[in-house]
């Protein structure tokens, strides 16, 4: 993805408002699957492995910056 508008900006005679913009991370996710008997599965899956910074600007001005953080599942499936 490329940078989107969170806020829309502001125009008027007085004072102008710039869009405010979020410059989106890079996300690598990671999921594994395997049978292990007939009828039962188990899964993992990883998230956000990078956890890259989200960065919010307004002009040349951030206005705020953070981490959304990895997760991890683990799941057992079972079909008869």
């Amino acid at each position: 993805m490329s940078k989107r508008i969170r806020k829309v900006g502001l125009k008027n005679a007085a004072k102008e408002y710039p869009d405010q913009e979020e410059t989106p991370p890079h996300i690598v996710d990671f999921t594994w699957q395997e049978r292990l008997y007939e009828g039962l599965g188990v899964q993992f899956k990883a998230r956000n492995l990078l956890d890259d910074e989200i960065v919010w600007e307004e002009g040349s001005n951030v206005t705020k910056t953070f981490k959304m953080g990895r997760s991890f599942e683990i799941s057992m499936s079972y079909k008869y």
